[in-house]
């Protein structure tokens, strides 16, 4: 009998047409096997206003990539962007009480308490991007496993959105009967597919024109140092150009 393959599928919901790619994961890489398409629904100036719209059009593109591929879609990853989603720095602290050297959990302790933050109640959490560390009041360290210090500090990007934004889209992704594996800022997701590491390296900026809202994300040293939303959108940008070349 045949196994089953273990599927990787990102669903990109958006306000003008909604998106599926399904791969499937074999010896550590991706092989893409369909992708779906389908005008999307219950969208205005970037908000969802009708969650059962977004939710067949989510159903469409999912079938669309099913009819292709010959399979049945369980699960997705879930992009989510828009003017929603903003960026703020956070600080954690890590003590040792003596000079010793730093190790990986002790990157994740002082990451984790860098992002131990009260949050407005309307936002939600969704990515925590360590910038660089402070060593005993040094700073710019990017990697300082096995470095002395007995005081590390962690530089982290926290990027959040509209908790009210990321429930209707889980909540249109469970109507349309798909588990949500997680939920991502797009323009990261992107700048992982589209750029190289030396790119991200020595710094570069993604920005996603979307029809209703925009994203940006910037990378310095292969550190995500801005993550947020923009109330820009390509339909007033064709506004713009139509007016100035007068088509």
């Amino acid at each position: 009998m045949a196994t089953k393959p273990q599927l990787a599928v990102g669903l990109d919901v958006g306000s003008s047409r909604t998106r599926v790619v399904a791969c499937a994961v074999e010896n550590g890489h991706l092989r893409y096997l369909s992708h779906g398409l389908a005008s999307s629904g219950g969208w205005n100036k970037g908000r969802i206003v009708d969650g059962q719209a977004v939710a067949d059009s989510i159903a469409a593109a999912l079938a669309d990539a099913e009819r292709d591929a010959g399979i049945t879609i369980e699960s997705a990853t879930i992009g989510i962007g828009g003017a929603g989603v903003q960026g703020a720095q956070g600080r954690g602290l890590c003590q040792f009480g003596r000079p010793r050297e730093v190790d990986e959990s002790d990157l994740r302790y002082a990451a984790e308490a860098a992002a131990d933050v009260r949050l407005e109640h309307d936002r939600t959490l969704l990515h925590v991007f360590p910038q660089d560390f402070v060593l005993d009041g040094l700073g710019g360290y990017r990697k300082p496993q096995k470095s002395l210090c007995s005081r590390l500090e962690a530089n982290v990007h926290l990027v959040t959105t509209q908790t009210q934004e990321y429930e209707s889209v889980v909540q249109a992704a469970h109507e349309a009967h798909v588990v949500v594996e997680e939920v991502v800022f797009e323009p990261v997701a992107q700048a992982y597919g589209a750029l190289l590491p030396e790119e991200r390296s020595r710094g570069v900026a993604l920005l996603d024109i979307g029809l209703q809202s925009s994203s940006l994300v910037v990378y310095d040293g292969d550190a995500c140092v801005l993550a947020t939303g923009l109330p820009i959108s390509a339909d007033h940008f064709t506004r713009d150009i139509g007016y100035v070349f007068k088509v």
